[in-house]
């Protein structure tokens, strides 16, 4: 059923472009559909541990949208009833430190319009670490965000930052456990995800990333100054996992945020709030590659589609992807979910939007085996 996939992945992908490795696969309802692995350099397995990068965003917004469902937080809620030192952000103008005339809100930093930019190796974040000899918690870390001026009035813009970093110290502070001990008990534990966390010591080797360079494919370091500590977890890009653990996380979403065994990942409201378009006429980069192109929109952490493509692929599918080049598309019309892995650093570079291509693949072959 899946004959163009795979032609043109192993063709245009793979005989081409000579990607090292891809891992796909497609659920509806539960149900494995297609599974696909291939490479250039190596026969994948299945169980390759990857650095899944900002595709660790949905999760938190996931953690962040069961705790508005319970009650425990609001979307309006102010940052600093959580997080005291956020009282403290600010602008600059003319040289001078100003107050923002608005609050910090939790939908802020849902929706990356929180003015946090990713300021990755500022003095603050070096020293912090240093300090601490590395070993400094997520709400240590995130403290330190606010010694750099945020970039815009909070709800003013969209920019792609450190917002979901300090979203997740916020779930540390409600559930009173690290992101990672809530994930565990919340979604990895529950989902029968046992190769997933955010500790790269716990888990069985992880596989080295790979860059294009210079018109080759090399081994790279891992591009990893998200992890800013030993004992940070970040919300925002930290997650390690195999492309089958993610997939039972992406075939939940898609399933109305009811697992293959009943269990309740989230419900119908926070489902529907984190997969709705949220910050309107705000301008979006739509050339970010994380978004995809101008047909879609911003929800909770994730990309929102807004118009329908003749495909199959509905007004309503969303998603993200991450730097080394994992990805999640959540159709819940369809019930169908579709999730890839790479890791490939700098993938934009030579696999540009071949993430929407091969969904696109993909829908023609359900639409013409009548299965949307």
């Amino acid at each position: 059923m899946f004959s163009k996939v795979i032609a043109y992945v192993s063709e245009k992908l793979i005989g081409e472009k000579k990607i090292p490795y891809i891992d796909i696969i497609v659920k509806k309802e539960h149900k494995t559909l297609f599974r696909y692995m291939d490479g250039d350099s190596y026969a994948p397995t299945g169980k390759e541990l990857l650095h899944m990068y900002s595709c660790t965003k949905p999760l938190t917004a996931v953690c962040a949208s069961k705790l508005i469902e319970e009650g425990k937080i609001s979307p309006e809620d102010e940052v600093e009833k959580y997080l005291p030192a956020y009282g403290d952000v600010f602008l600059l103008e003319n040289g001078q430190k100003v107050k923002p005339k608005s609050k910090m809100k939790i939908k802020h930093l849902l929706t990356m319009t929180s003015g946090l930019a990713y300021a990755l190796g500022t003095s603050y974040i070096m020293d912090a670490k240093r300090q601490s000899k590395n070993k400094a918690n997520t709400l240590q870390m995130v403290d330190e965000f606010v010694k750099t001026p945020l970039s815009f009035e909070p709800g003013a813009q969209y920019l792609y930052g450190l917002s979901l970093d300090v979203m997740g110290a916020i779930v540390e502070v409600v559930s009173g456990v690290t992101l990672s001990e809530y994930m565990q008990k919340h979604i990895f534990t529950p989902l029968k995800m046992n190769n997933s966390g955010f500790n790269e010591n716990a888990l069985s080797e992880v596989k080295p990333t790979c860059r294009y360079q210079n018109g080759a494919y090399v081994p790279s370091s891992c591009f990893y100054d998200f992890k800013f500590t030993d004992n940070y977890d970040s919300g925002g890009a930290g997650l390690i996992s195999t492309v089958e653990d993610y997939s039972a996380f992406a075939d939940t979403l898609a399933c109305g945020g009811e697992s293959e065994d009943g269990y309740t990942l989230i419900g119908k409201e926070g489902l529907t709030a984190m997969s709705s378009e949220q910050i309107g006429d705000i301008a979006v980069n739509n050339n970010f590659t994380c978004i995809q192109g101008d047909q879609y929109g911003y929800g909770y952490g994730v990309r929102v589609r807004k118009v329908a493509l003749d495909c199959g692929i509905p007004v309503g599918e969303w998603g993200w992807d991450g730097a080394a080049g994992s990805y999640m598309l959540v159709d819940n019309k369809n019930k169908i979910s579709v999730t890839m892995g790479m890791n490939l650093l700098d993938w934009p570079v030579i696999f540009g939007g071949e993430h929407l291509n091969i969904s696109k693949l993909i829908y023609e072959s359900l639409k013409e085996n009548k299965m949307i």
